[in-house]
């Protein structure tokens, strides 16, 4: 199993970006209230200012991508380490590091 999952992702058959979106009642709730904002605000905004409006949405975007990304880094080297210490069965694997600076 371990060779055919190496396999798959040195082959592109696997992708760690590539999942479902997972739906829910909240989320779903969550996304239709920013299309009515959004419908909102293209309905009483001057088109300069729902411009703006939209490179502001564009900007909190990028710095969520940033602590997404942050996030990811973290939780991978902690399952690194957590696997490291339960196969190699050194106690030294599993103590904390420092985070990543980004």
């Amino acid at each position: 199993m371990k060779q055919e999952f190496i396999e798959d992702l040195y082959y592109g058959r696997y992708n760690p970006f590539e999942r479902p979106r997972a739906s829910s009642p909240a989320r779903d709730a969550i996304e239709q209230q920013i299309e009515t904002e959004t419908h909102y605000f293209t309905t009483v905004m001057r088109d300069d200012d729902y411009r703006r409006f939209l490179d502001l949405s564009d900007l909190y975007t990028a710095s969520a991508s940033f602590e997404q990304m942050d996030a990811f880094a973290s939780g991978l080297q902690l399952g690194a380490r957590f696997m490291h210490a339960i196969l190699a069965e050194d106690e030294t694997a599993s103590q904390p590091r420092p985070r990543l600076q980004t």
